[in-house]
This record gives structure tokens, C-alpha cells and sequence, in this order.
């Protein structure tokens, strides 16, 4: 459609053309200043060689120059007013089956209608037919593949050869993320923030990204770019705001979007966690029909991928896998958790091991990181392929520099970021130096127990004694734990110290563990374990069974609600995904293993709820740093795998199944 004003189009003719600049001297014309986007100017011509005369190549330089001086005054304006901003996010992030709140909501009612999913006050079960909808195996099906066709979905083709996009084709195409995306600075371990601007920020560059590729107008209407479900009754655009304020930070973006652009299903797939992160604020113990429906579309990626020999050992089928397990942890059914693990280990494997992700460093990363981290809270033994060197750079840093230090990950003599950070208090930072010893105590010593020495049996009378301080060190350890009081003790130093309350429950279930050489699962049952029966130890009043002790991770649980996990306890990260990785193995007690979604008692949903929140406390803590963060991550995952092997996790005394 023309423009409204005639003195936009410019029309070529052969007489204008030829003599139209020797009639008349040109006169210099005032520039008016337009209001919004540049107007459409059209071209007109009888011949198509007409398009290169000289006034026609100055009306496309004029009208570029003027389209240039847009986008830059735009940029300027930036900061006070947002020309085609993205739309805000709702207001609350548990109440799904309201319309989407944006100024698109009336234009396009199919793409921002979102799934209704029932409220209510405590942790409820989804019904059986949600259970039907979801599939966990993603076999090789002749199933007929997803029409994402515009005409069905409103979105782009996903078999189109613009959304395939390779490694060198991301580089040309976006390189203004590398100077995009924030410097991190050394005194925080990351600029994540759960905040409205963060996730703007985030959902800004991805629209980006997808309007530069595809060649959107300036608008970048996200509705226009972003891609869409099969079932109308998803909103990918709602599922991916929630996505980027719940789980990315700058370095995400700077990792990992690239990956995303390249095929839209990888970006439709990461909502899965999305959906799940919104299903523990609904308070929905299990699926909902949101995530019941993203699964099984995803599942249908996969199946759609693994049915084509050459999509097979692509990159983006790993991607999708990766996502879909990350979804899963919020349910917790070990035996899919394993189906997908080892779905993994075999495309590893497939793909020559982890040395051969060289090329995609955060992909290899990512993937162990998540199956270690899947193990840990499963007490499961870590599968071959995970066991190799990570293909990870890890430079020196300086002394200053911000890490997620935990008792798990101190690469320094002492506690330096956490040291400094306000989040911590002294009385915080002595408990956290204690397990700290404690966890390098008990590797070392375990280290000369299982040393071997090729000498002769005459030279055996030389060999040095194992230390014998040992015991005396891990009993000051033991007698120092069962001292410190407790938070909700008043009138004491740490009374109201949420965060140094979280620790000490979480170090309790560790010392017994380390001490009593038992599962996590095992130290934090009361009926088990009586290493730690002060009066310190955690006790209800039951109006019915008198006076009980609480379980550990139920006070966990409920201790961490008072602490700021949105924005992950700042630099104290490190010690948040210590605190929760225990606890969510801890809280595998046998009437939270069979995670099958049906109706349990009141106490085993309780305790199914912990466990979940607990699972999804740690998996978000994860996600954000591992991106940041690789080898901090991933050497503090294998340290606590390690000494989950060491307190006997795997033998067969301990082993649930």
C-alpha cells in the first residue's frame, strides 16, 4: 500500500530522468522532521532498467539515510522512551489462564491465549488424562511430522533453510552480541537479577536477534518473530519471558542464543522449564496441561529428528533432549530422568565422546552438567561418557575476581567472595569453613586409604602411618555443629539469619552423612540417624501423635522460603546450589521415589512437594551459573558425587531402587 502523502512516491519516467536535472536549478528544501517510522516510498517505472537511473538510486539512498537516522534516533531514545517495546510481562506469574496484558492481546487473540490450569492454596495432582498426553519415549515413530506451516501455526516454517544456520553463518550474522552483552564485573559472580528489566533486557535481544535474521520490519512485532506452538492454546512468547527471567542471565544469552536462533525448535523447547518453573508457583505437584502439551510437542521433535539418519547426530537434537530432561527434574520420575540420561551418554558416544564438542564448548558443558547434576539428587552412579575431561577452558583468574565458592568449589586458601558479601554473616561464614575442611578432610583421608604402594614387604615397616588426627579433627567438626544454634532460637547472634539457617540444616544432614558413612536420604531421616539429638534438633506438637521431630528437609524446605532465592542468595550462589543439591538428594526417602502422579497422603504429598522444590531450587541455581561459571559448577558437582560415593550412596546396602 502507497503512502498517504503523494510527495513520498517518486516516480521515474524517461523524460524526468533525461532532462528533468537541466530544466530547473534544484532548490534546497527544509527538512521536515517525520514522527515515527519511515514511510513506505515506492518506485515507479515502465522498464525495469529505469531502476538505475540517478534519481532513482537517490530516492533508495535517501530513503535508507532516512530509515539509518531512525533506528539511531531510536537508540538514543532508548533509555526514556521504547519505540515498539516489548509488551510487559502479567503481573503475576501464577495465574495462567488470563489473557496475556500487551497491546497486541486484541489482534491477535489465538497466539496470546494461554492454558487455564486450576489454582489452589496447596500442592495439587493433574488429573489422568494430563498423565495420557505425556510420552516419555522418544523412539523412532513414523508419526506424521509437526505442520508449522503459516497457514496452521502462524509461524515459521521449521524446515525452512533460513532457520538452519551454522556456526560460521551465527558469526556473521550476530556479531553485535559480543559487544552487546555486559562485561561481567569481578565483584559479583553474576549480574543475574530476577527483576522486570532483566527479563526485557534478555527477551529484547532474542526478538533482536530473530527480527535481523528474518528481516522484520523496525517494529520488531515479537508476535511477527517469535515461533509458535501446533496447540494454540500455548503462548511461546509468555513461556519465553518466563524462561529468560527465570533462568538466564547475560552469559546465556551470549552462549547459548545463538543455538537458539539457529532452528525454532530449540527455542520452543526450552520452554519446557518455563512451564515447569510456573507449575511450583501454581502450586501443581506434577504436570499441568501447559506442560503436559509442551512436552509432548517436544517429544515429538525429537521423534520427528531421530527418524531422519542426517538430523540424528545434529547438534540441535542434543539441544532439545537437554531441554525436555531439564524439564523432567521438576517431576521426578527416576526411571524417565535415566531414559533421557542415557539417550544422552549415547549421542555422546555416537558423536566420538566429549573431547568432540571442541567446536560447542557450552554444549558439552551444559550436557554434563546436567546429567551430574540429575545423579546427584537421584543417588544414582554417573554413566561412562560423563566421566571425561569436559572440553572446557579455564582461565587463571585474579585474586579479586568473583567465584560461586561453597564448601564444594574453594579454589582459593580461604572464602574470598563470599567473605565480602553482606548476604553472609560471620557466624555463616564459620559454618561454611567447617564444611568446607570437613569435605577436604574426608577426600584426603579417603585418598590414603585407597593408595597402593609397590614396595617390598621388607620396605613395609618404613611406610608412614596414616594421620591419626583425623577422627580428632572431624569430632571438633562434629561438636562445633551440634552447638550452633538455631535461627529461630531468640534472642541470639544468628536469630532471624535465614540464610546461615539454611546452611546449618543442610550441614547437619552432611556431617551425619560424612560421619555415619550413609546416604543423604538416610542421614536426614530422624528414625535413622540420632548423631545430632540436641535440643537444637528440629520438633513439631501434633495435637494427635503428642511430639515428633520434623524431617530435615522439610525444614529445609521451609527455611528457604524465607531467604531470597529469586535472585539466587547474589554471591553466595555457590553455597545455595550446595544447600539444595544435599537437600534434594536428602529428601529421596522411599515415599518420594515413586513419583507417579496419583493421589498420596497428606504427609507423602508434602513430602513429594519438598523434594520437587527442592529439586527446582538447585536445577535453577545450576542453569544460571553453569553458563557463567563451567568448571566451578561442574568441579563442585563431581566433589559431591565423589563424596557420595565415598559414604556408600551406590553399595547395596544403601541402594533404593
Amino acid at each position: 500500500m502507497a503512502s498517504d502523502r503523494p510527495g513520498d512516491a517518486a516516480k521515474v519516467s524517461p523524460a524526468s530522468s533525461d532532462t528533468g536535472s537541466q530544466a530547473k536549478p534544484k532548490l534546497k528544501r527544509q527538512r521536515v522532521t517525520r514522527e515515527g517510522p519511515p514511510q513506505l516510498q515506492f518506485l515507479v517505472a515502465t522498464n525495469p532498467s529505469q531502476f538505475r537511473d540517478e534519481d532513482a538510486k537517490r530516492s533508495v539512498r535517501s530513503q535508507a539515510m532516512i530509515h539509518w537516522r531512525h533506528e539511531e534516533n531510536k537508540k538514543k531514545r532508548r533509555g526514556s522512551v521504547e519505540v515498539g517495546s516489548i509488551p510487559s510481562p502479567p503481573a503475576s506469574h501464577t495465574t495462567r489462564g488470563r489473557p496475556v496484558r500487551s497491546e497486541y492481546v486484541a489482534s491477535s487473540p489465538i497466539r496470546t491465549r494461554r492454558p487455564r490450569s486450576s489454582q489452589s492454596s496447596a500442592p495439587s495432582c493433574p488429573s489422568d488424562t494430563e498423565q495420557e498426553q505425556q510420552g516419555y519415549a522418544y523412539s523412532i515413530t513414523n508419526s506424521d511430522p509437526l505442520d508449522l506451516s503459516p497457514s496452521s501455526s502462524h509461524s515459521f516454517d521449521a524446515g525452512s533453510l533460513s532457520w538452519q544456520l551454522t556456526a560460521i553463518e551465527n558469526a556473521s550474522c550476530f556479531p553485535q552480541y559480543q559487544t552487546q552483552i555486559q562485561t561481567i564485573t569481578d565483584e559479583s559472580v553474576t549480574n543475574y537479577e530476577e527483576s522486570k528489566e532483566h527479563e526485557e533486557r534478555q527477551l529484547r535481544t532474542l526478538i533482536y536477534g530473530l527480527a535481523t535474521f528474518h528481516s522484520v520490519s523496525g517494529s520488531h512485532d515479537p508476535f511477527d518473530v517469535m515461533p509458535q506452538f501446533q496447540n494454540p492454546q500455548l503462548n511461546s512468547l509468555y513461556l519465553s519471558r518466563t524462561c529468560m527471567r527465570a533462568f538466564a542471565s547475560d552469559s546465556t544469552t551470549k552462549k547459548w542464543l545463538p543455538l537458539m536462533l539457529s532452528h525454532p525448535y530449540i527455542i520452543l523447547s526450552s520452554n519446557n522449564l518455563a512451564s515447569t518453573w510456573l507449575d511450583m508457583h501454581d502450586r501443581c505437584s506434577g504436570d499441568s496441561t501447559t506442560t503436559a502439551l509442551v512436552k509432548a510437542e517436544t517429544i515429538t521433535m525429537i521423534n520427528e529428528r531421530l527418524a531422519n539418519p542426517v538430523l540424528q547426530p545434529d547438534d540441535t537434537t542434543l539441544i532439545i533432549i537437554l531441554h525436555l530432561f531439564a524439564g523432567e527434574m521438576w517431576v521426578c520420575d527416576e526411571e524417565v530422568l535415566r531414559i533421557h540420561e542415557n539417550g544422552i551418554a549415547t549421542f555422546i558416544i555416537r558423536r566420538g565422546g566429549l573431547p568432540s564438542f571442541a567446536h560447542n564448548k557450552a554444549m558439552a558443558e551444559v550436557a554434563v552438567a546436567c546429567c551430574q547434576h540429575c545423579d546427584i539428587f537421584c543417588e544414582s552412579e554417573v554413566l561412562p561418557p560423563f566421566r571425561e575431561r569436559v572440553p572446557t577452558s579455564f582461565a587463571p583468574f585474579e585474586s579479586k575476581t568473583a567465584v560461586p565458592e561453597s564448601p564444594l568449589f574453594c579454589p582459593r586458601y580461604n572464602y574470598f567472595t563470599i567473605a565480602n558479601d553482606a548476604y553472609c554473616s560471620s557466624s555463616a561464614l564459620e559454618l561454611l569453613c567447617d564444611m568446607r575442611d570437613l569435605t577436604n578432610l574426608f577426600l584426603k583421608h579417603n585418598a590414603a586409604l585407597n593408595a597402593t604402594y609397590d614396595v617390598d614387604a621388607m620396605d613395609i615397616e618404613h611406610l608412614h602411618p596414616i594421620p591419626d588426627d583425623y577422627e580428632a579433627r572431624v569430632l571438633e567438626i562434629q561438636m562445633r555443629m551440634a552447638s550452633r544454634p538455631s535461627a529461630h532460637t531468640p534472642g541470639v547472634l544468628v536469630s532471624g539469619d535465614w540464610i546461615y539457617e539454611a546452611c546449618r540444616i543442610t550441614a547437619l544432614i552432611y556431617t551425619a552423612a560424612i560421619v555415619m558413612g550413609v546416604p543423604f536420604s538416610v542421614a536426614a531421616d530422624p528414625n535413622c540417624v540420632d548423631l545430632f539429638d540436641t535440643p537444637t534438633y528440629f520438633s513439631r506438637r501434633d495435637s494427635c501423635a503428642g511430639s515428633h521431630r520434623t524431617p530435615l528437609t522439610e525444614a529445609l524446605h521451609e527455611t528457604l522460603q524465607r531467604t531470597d532465592t529469586n535472585n539466587l542468595w547474589k554471591n553466595m550462589s555457590g553455597a545455595l546450589y550446595w544447600v539444595s543439591a544435599v537437600g534434594a538428594a536428602a529428601a529421596r526417602t522411599p515415599s518420594t521415589m515413586n513419583m507417579a502422579q496419583q493421589k498420596k497422603p497428606g504427609a507423602d504429598a508434602y513430602s513429594v512437594w519438598v523434594r520437587r522444590c527442592l529439586i527446582m531450587t538447585a536445577t535453577r541455581t545450576m542453569i544460571v551459573l553453569v553458563f557463567e561459571h563451567p568448571t566451578a559448577i561442574i568441579t563442585a558437582q563431581r566433589t559431591l558425587l565423589k563424596v557420595q560415593d565415598l559414604i556408600g550412596t551406590y553399595s547395596p546396602s544403601h541402594r533404593r531402587i
